[in-house]
């Protein structure tokens, strides 16, 4: 779980920034940071605005994994090169191959999940996609194996 602290951070923001994105007051942002406020209890309100700010839904951002990131992808994120978009997107990859049954075979995992239809991608689960990946490699598999 990536904590708010952490994730403005992330993205180069003070305390002051975040709240002048948001609109919400610095107080609120320091008492979200120092868990006196449960993100999961804030106002759709400022759940919204967090959301906007940051890019990534609440939820997103409680289950974002900022220490899978590399030092390059930091920097790529602070450069403009990549968004949290792209991140959220990096991490959900991560989590697929984790959850798959062929996720520590690079080369045999990719070829199976570049078949995911991208329509697909945000509105299914990591572990749905995981076995999506996994029905790609067994339907391969039986049929290499019926010839």
């Amino acid at each position: 779980m990536a904590e708010l602290k952490e994730l403005r951070k992330f993205m180069n923001l003070t305390q002051k920034e975040l709240a002048e994105k948001t609109g919400m007051n610095i107080r609120q942002i320091q008492k979200l940071e120092k868990g006196e406020i449960d993100v999961n209890n804030i106002t759709a309100k400022n759940a919204q605005a967090l959301s906007s700010a940051l890019g990534c839904s609440v939820e997103e951002m409680l289950t974002l994994d900022l220490n899978i990131f590399t030092e390059d992808a930091k920097q790529s994120l602070k450069d403009g090169e990549l968004d949290l978009r792209d991140l959220l997107r990096m991490d959900k990859y991560q989590k697929i191959k984790k959850l798959s049954k062929i996720g520590s075979f690079e080369n045999t995992f990719y070829e199976n999940y570049k078949w995911i239809p991208e329509s697909l991608f945000d509105k299914l689960t990591p572990d749905e996609l995981a076995n999506l990946v996994d029905s790609f490699y067994d339907c391969y598999s039986a049929g290499k194996n019926a010839r």
